[in-house]
């Protein structure tokens, strides 16, 4: 179980960072510099690229790495990260009525107090979970091309 949830909730985030580093000349095309430049397609919103990265790795790891890919504690994984983001979230106390709510803090805010607090609370419950529902569709993916091949 140590090893998916390291994965979901540290490797897929580091990839995904990565990647873009990667990608990055070529998303100048499709991109403003402006945006490039201040790597905001890394702490967009609930982290779309993650989470789209730890979907597909779940998926991958589940068709294709044997036992340990279909593990079913892959598929549980989130529980762990949803806790930790929802005593953070239970706990958070706004400093003012004229600031932000407790959900635009953690899912919506684009303030850099609350993206560091997202980074280490929303991404890995959103990294996990897509790891997890990639784990899932991956196993029944196996389950239907096992039955429909007999």
């Amino acid at each position: 179980m140590l090893a998916h949830l390291v994965l979901a909730t540290v490797a897929v985030p580091i990839s995904s960072a990565i990647l873009f580093f990667s990608l990055k000349p070529l998303l100048s095309v499709f991109m403003s510099s402006v945006a490039l430049e201040s790597d905001a397609p890394l702490t967009l919103p609930l982290f779309p690229l993650q989470a789209v990265l730890g979907l597909m790795t779940g998926l991958f790891l589940a068709v294709r790495a044997g036992e340990f890919g279909r593990d079913r504690t892959a598929r549980y994984i989130w529980v762990v990260p949803a806790i930790w983001f929802l005593l953070f979230f239970a706990s958070w106390q706004s400093r003012s009525v004229l600031v932000e709510s407790r959900l635009e803090h953690f899912l919506w805010s684009t303030s850099l107090f609350s993206k560091r607090m997202q980074i280490t609370t929303t991404m890995p419950s959103v990294t996990s979970l897509a790891y997890s529902l990639g784990s899932y569709m991956g196993s029944r993916t196996l389950k239907a091309h096992s039955s429909s091949s007999i």
